[in-house]
């Protein structure tokens, strides 16, 4: 049996209209991504916004093989169709395919190093309209087989996809099977969280396809098994987070208009560098750059800063380069512990233009940014960018919301 509907397209996001408020660039101190507490795949490779280095339960507070021919397609136009609740007894599969979106840390503050060893932050995330693609396939068949393509070039059991998939049969004792194939846009390593959204979203949508019926809070506690940030994922929506990550408090409508993200499209430049998250956290003049810790209402309000876009800026030159050069469009800021680097916008059509200028320039060997020409383009590399609204909703959270499975 075969049902189908087209894919949903998210809304188009309406004019922004006012000015980001980042602080003065040579004060900028990036954003890092504070996400839900958890140990990531490599203490090495924390991701995006700060991923932080700690574990941690969440608190959230409110405001194999191809899998066969036999499948039931739900996608995120308008309902979808219902399907057959998927069983061992039942060979036909269930399919989904969403945005898995990044986010930037509007602002990250470090408040000081705990008795435990991990650090107090304090943060601000917001989801952008922009991630990798996702199709996911499931079926119920006891055999728990999981494939993952296209391999991107290290072991599939490091695979946050994969673990969050043997994660929740493990926890549910449900040996679905599961094929996931991937559009991959977001760089790795680049503070935007990437890797946790798409663990996150494998959570979710497996959640709901294979009928696993696990509660937010219970798929945000497995979360925070494979990383700070994937519950902040998990939750799906713009946030204020504090401790280690593990407090997240989903900001409100009124709190969103304050921080005026419903005003802005970012433009997000990533230079070509990888940077460990580990390596910034123990960095020695860290202590140097704390900050007192500020009511959630005085940050909403600005000025933003990154307390460790100084740290970073002396190790890549490349990241101090690219907010240098956006400093002609704004108060450009890092995401995270970097390297992508962003700035905001009220008008779209300008947003786009900064970017093709972006995409016309390359960065050195040395890590110095220059226009790109026959010379420079043999001895460079490109700068990875583009340009995205804020969203109050996961695209994923939305795909769901308009999809429904039952018995027939």
């Amino acid at each position: 049996m075969t049902i189908s509907a087209t894919q949903a397209k998210l809304e188009e996001p309406a004019k922004l209209e006012e000015p980001a408020k980042l602080e003065e660039p040579a004060k900028l101190e990036a954003s890092a991504k504070l996400e839900a507490s958890a140990k990531l795949e490599e203490p090495a490779k924390l991701e995006a916004s700060a991923k932080l280095e700690e574990p941690a339960t969440p608190a959230i507070k409110a405001a194999p093989e191809a899998i066969s021919s036999n499948e039931v397609i739900a996608t995120t136009t308008a309902p979808c169709p219902t399907a057959n609740t998927i069983s061992a007894e039942d060979d036909a599969s269930v399919s989904l395919e969403v945005l898995s979106p990044c986010k930037i840390n509007l602002c990250l503050y470090v408040l000081g190093k705990r008795p435990d060893g991990f650090h107090n932050l304090q943060s601000l995330f917001a989801l952008l309209n922009f991630g990798d693609t996702m199709r996911f396939t499931v079926r119920n068949d006891g055999q728990g087989l999981i494939k993952i393509t296209p391999d991107l070039g290290f072991p599939l059991t490091d695979n946050l996809i994969y673990k969050a998939a043997r994660l929740l049969q493990e926890y549910t004792q449900v040996n679905f099977s599961l094929n996931v194939e991937m559009t991959k846009v977001l760089p790795m390593g680049g503070g935007l969280g990437g890797g946790s959204s798409n663990a996150a979203t494998t959570l979710l949508v497996v959640n709901h396809l294979a009928q696993l019926n696990l509660s937010e809070s219970a798929l945000c506690e497995l979360g925070a098994r494979l990383g700070s940030d994937v519950p902040f994922f998990v939750v799906g929506k713009n946030a204020y987070v504090e401790g280690r990550g593990e407090v997240i408090m989903p900001l409100s409508a009124e709190e969103i208009e304050l921080a005026q993200l419903d005003k802005h499209y970012f433009l997000v430049v990533t230079p070509p560098c990888h940077v460990s998250t580990k390596a910034i956290f123990t960095d020695p003049t860290l202590s140097s750059h704390y900050s007192p810790k500020q009511s959630k209402s005085a940050i909403l309000q600005g000025p933003w800063r990154n307390d460790f876009t100084p740290i970073v800026q002396n190790k890549f030159a490349a990241i101090g380069h690219t907010l240098d050069r956006l400093v002609k469009y704004g108060h450009p800021a890092m995401s995270g512990t970097g390297a992508s680097c962003f700035v905001a916008f009220t008008e779209l059509s300008q947003a786009y233009q900064a970017q093709q200028e972006c995409q016309d320039l390359v960065i050195t060997p040395q890590g110095h940014i220059v226009e790109k020409n026959a010379d420079s383009a043999l001895r460079g590399q490109t700068l990875f960018s583009f340009v995205a609204p804020s969203v109050q909703l996961s695209p994923v959270h939305q795909a769901l919301a308009s999809c429904s499975l039952r018995k027939s």
